[in-house]
């Protein structure tokens, strides 16, 4: 009895234990879903931080003063850019790239969430191209920050050109839309080999009919092969 009493325990605790274990499964985060939250927490910080481009004044060899742009800069930008650029870096060219950068970013971050909330909630089961397609369009979203960062540092550097004692480099705004990209890309790369598992599994399932009694015996697989039906009932 004694035997039959902790064999029975031993059955118990296992059950518990793998009961546990699938909840376990259950509450945890797909990569995809883990690698988009830090790509959305890095694109939300990157806005935060106004330092996108930063122009020193340099004197002497020290640095005298220096004027940031970026996100920040264009959402308290007034209609006169003059009192707000004195040293003319922007110019109109400059202004437009920085418009389309806060739109840009705005709009990674839209997409960034709806990817994270939809693997988070299940929805790369029952939609599975539909997240895909979410996180590819947020590490596109972030290919183009991170090229419009590069063309304001560009136009910036233009028109300060002349300027030699002033110094422009990029903010550390820039290095954190870089690193958004890479988990949006690592992101990415999840979401398509989760598709492409599961659109793996879908084509190992064979539907397999009974032919019956008077029909053929053979009937041809999915992929190209055959099953003997001729034992169907035995």
């Amino acid at each position: 009895m004694s035997h039959m009493n902790d064999s029975s325990a031993v059955l118990t605790k296992q059950r518990r234990c793998r009961s546990c274990s699938r909840q376990m499964m259950a509450l945890s985060l797909p990569p995809a879903a883990v690698s988009q939250c830090f790509s959305l927490v890095s694109l939300c910080t990157s806005i935060a931080d106004p330092n996108w481009v930063e122009v020193s004044n340099i004197t002497s060899g020290h640095e005298a003063g220096s004027q940031i742009f970026g996100v920040a800069y264009t959402l308290h930008l007034s209609r006169n850019v003059s009192d707000r650029d004195p040293l003319g870096a922007l110019q109109k060219t400059g202004v437009h790239l920085l418009i389309l950068l806060a739109a840009l970013c705005y709009s990674g971050i839209l997409v960034s969430s709806g990817a994270f909330l939809f693997d988070f909630l299940g929805g790369s089961k029952k939609w599975p191209r539909m997240v895909c397609m979410l996180h590819i369009t947020t590490a596109v979203l972030c290919v183009c920050v991170v090229f419009l960062s590069g063309a304001v540092f560009k136009v910036i550097s233009d028109n300060l050109e002349q300027k030699g004692d002033l110094r422009v480099v990029f903010g550390e705004s820039f290095y954190i839309a870089v690193l958004a990209l890479l988990f949006s890309c690592l992101g990415s790369c999840w979401s398509l080999s989760q598709l492409y598992q599961q659109r793996r599994q879908r084509g190992d399932y064979l539907v397999i009919e009974d032919p019956g009694e008077d029909s053929d015996s053979t009937a041809l697989l999915r992929d190209g092969g055959e099953v003997d039906f001729s034992n169907w009932d035995n």
